[in-house]
């Protein structure tokens, strides 16, 4: 009999408490027996659950050691594109095609089989093919800047193909990015000379565009020297010296008029004196004029050769030599008695004769200036010629200039382009020997043993708590299931009447042995049962994953296992 307490809070953490310690002792079967077959049950269902196998191969991939060191640090070839593409040309679906029809996977589709009449092949071909390009991860283990070792590695269902598939898909691979690297270079070699090529054929156009503007343009070229100028000073000396000459021929005709007219004026007062046999030309006064002459071509002389200008003292004392003698000139007369000359009796055949010399010499003196006066015309029309072509060349040189930085531009990108042509050619030559990038085989794929997936542990674990779970929710559910007054409280709160003293229940002694009979042999030998099951079934989930190879034989023939287990033990 127990005395009771009307007023017991629901807050009380000794109510809570005892509340729990009542239910899990009261309810511990409800949580046993559950608990183990759901244990059961999800460690034999686990026994199906898809397992992935992992196998993987290592390969270092380096440059060759003599070749790096020869053509510089610097140079690495293609090795920079394989190590981006690396995962993209292992995941390629026409390799991953060659190594399933080298293999022969899956068992059956022979590549030459005509596919079109067997869907489920090309089905499983194409699944085993997507499984394989989604299972395919790289690791990279060391990396610098000339070698590189990677593990390859490939996840799949069958443990039996892992290992030859990864091990195809290394050899494959490598194979084929040799041969790509090749192909890349020739590529790339191929699109230098067709650059070169085409900026040869622009270059000589730009080339005869400009020697054709230099030969109608002389001294475009800024650099080299204007060829007219050479002709153009020769051209202005050459005037000047025949406008000197002219100037002398003038002078020379001048006094050869003189002349001319002074024998027509000494002959009419000849024929009017009355004995024009006494009188000849004044020698002093000829003399006088030669004089005059010979001072004026000096000053003209120092004027153009010498640079003398008109204040120069030497050509102002010619001048004033030639003042002096002028006026010494006037004051003689032209013609003297001949008895005072000295010179042959008959005067009027030697005056004809100077006549004819004179106008003989006159009419040369004519010719040559005539001919001075053709050359300078000449000269005139050359010398503008010139300075037309100077225009024109200006005009057109803005023209040239950009046409020769064009030249110079492509020539320049002419010497790149042939300047990467004779690298690439070596590393060609290196690459068909396979002396570039060496590939070493680290370690080949071998038998994966266990699955990498799911993990073993994490298998027992899950199934363990699904058990719980089930276990937990069977005491949930009889507890709110459960209409019965087990507690005072519950008594009190339901029928609202104060509860003074209980007692317990009073069994008679059938339903007692009935009740030890359930609690203390049926319900406990039921426990050892589902537990015996899970533990068996558990281990069998355990060896499934942790030794697939010792469970297919313990599947087989459970005696050989057992020898085994006991040779390991």
């Amino acid at each position: 009999m127990q005395h009771q307490i009307d007023e017991f809070s629901m807050t009380d953490i000794r109510y809570t408490l005892a509340e729990a310690w009542r239910i899990v002792s009261g309810r511990r079967w409800f949580f046993v027996l559950p608990f183990g077959a759901v244990t059961t049950i999800a460690f034999v269902c686990s026994l199906w659950v898809p397992r992935t196998f992992t196998a993987a191969t290592v390969i270092k991939r380096e440059n060759d050691p003599v070749l790096a060191s020869l053509m510089g640090r610097t140079w690495t070839g293609s090795y920079d594109e394989m190590r981006k593409h690396m995962a993209s040309d292992l995941a390629d679906p026409d390799l991953i095609g060659r190594v399933l029809d080298e293999l022969d996977l899956p068992p059956g589709s022979d590549p030459t089989s005509d596919r079109a009449h067997a869907p489920d092949i090309v089905r499983r071909r194409s699944e085993l093919e997507t499984r394989i390009k989604e299972g395919l991860s790289l690791r990279l283990i060391e990396s610098s800047s000339h070698r590189d070792i990677v593990s390859i590695e490939l996840s799949l269902e069958n443990p039996q193909w892992v290992p030859a598939i990864v091990n195809a898909l290394r050899d494959h691979y490598i194979d084929q990015t040799r041969k790509k690297s090749v192909r890349v270079l020739e590529g790339v070699r191929s699109f230098f000379l067709a650059e070169s090529q085409r900026c040869r054929s622009e270059l000589g156009g730009l080339q005869e565009s400009l020697a054709e503007l230099e030969v109608r343009y002389p001294g475009i070229d800024p650099d080299t020297k204007d060829p007219t100028q050479a002709e153009q000073s020769a051209l202005l000396v050459e005037r000047l010296d025949l406008v000197r000459q002219r100037g002398e021929w003038l002078d020379e005709q001048a006094r050869l008029h003189d002349l001319l007219n002074g024998c027509d004026g000494e002959d009419e007062r000849a024929a009017a004196a009355d004995d024009p046999e006494d009188l000849e030309p004044n020698p002093r006064y000829v003399q006088l004029h030669d004089e005059i002459r010979a001072l004026q071509k000096e000053i003209k002389d120092n004027r153009l050769l010498r640079m003398m200008t008109d204040r120069h003292p030497k050509v102002v004392s010619l001048r004033q030599e030639i003042a002096i003698r002028r006026a010494e000139l006037e004051s003689l007369p032209r013609w003297v008695t001949r008895g005072a000359s000295g010179l042959l009796a008959d005067g009027s055949e030697e005056l004809a004769g100077r006549q004819i010399r004179t106008e003989f010499q006159l009419t040369r003196t004519g010719a040559l200036i005539a001919g001075a006066d053709a050359r300078l015309a000449t000269i005139a029309d050359r010398i503008a010629e010139i300075e037309r072509i100077r225009f024109d060349t200006a005009n057109q040189r803005e023209a040239y200039l950009n046409l020769r930085q064009r030249s110079d531009r492509l020539r320049e990108e002419l010497d790149t382009w042939q300047a990467n042509i004779g690298p690439i050619n070596r590393i060609l030559t290196v690459e068909d020997n396979n002396r570039a990038i060496h590939f070493t085989k680290v370690q080949a794929a071998g038998d994966p043993g266990q699955p990498s997936a799911p993990v073993a542990l994490t298998v027992l674990l899950i199934c363990l708590a699904i058990g719980a779970a089930a276990g937990s929710l069977s005491v949930l559910g009889c507890e709110l299931g459960d209409r019965s007054f087990r507690t005072v409280k519950q008594l009190h709160t339901s029928l609202g009447i104060p509860v003074i003293e209980s007692i317990n229940e009073i069994l008679t002694e059938p339903a007692r042995r009935k009740w030890l009979m359930r609690h203390l042999l049926l319900l406990p030998a039921t426990a050892a049962l589902l537990f015996a099951c899970m533990t068996v079934s558990g281990f069998f989930a355990y060896l499934s994953l942790n030794d697939p190879a010792l469970y297919e034989t313990l599947k087989a023939s459970p005696l050989s296992a057992a020898e085994i287990l006991m040779e390991q033990s």
